[in-house]
């Protein structure tokens, strides 16, 4: 069984997607808390993820190259410190 071949499958990273989305839709929503209650969902913005993933990548100055970070937490922000740490990656 073949799945389906359109849209075609893009050559990119999750960051590469955040900072140009951040560039050309910087108003749109890129994230959504889901939590069970409406009324406790929490939304952000292309510009507030790309702005927050990279005070996280700052805050990552002092790791090195090849070591390894951890993550325990179970909410919207764990995806600001993914993105971050990416993002502190790509600067070396």
């Amino acid at each position: 069984m073949r799945g389906a071949t359109e849209p075609a499958v893009r050559d990119i990273t999750s960051l590469g997607c955040c900072n140009g989305s951040a560039e050309t839709t910087p108003d749109r929503i890129a994230l959504i808390a889901g939590v069970p209650d409406p009324d406790n969902r929490r939304s952000g913005l292309y510009a507030e993820l790309y702005a927050q993933a990279l005070r996280t990548a700052r805050r990552c100055a002092s790791f090195e190259p090849g070591e390894r970070v951890a993550i325990w937490a179970h909410n919207p922000r764990v995806i600001m410190v993914e993105f971050g740490a990416a993002m502190r990656a790509s600067f070396w």
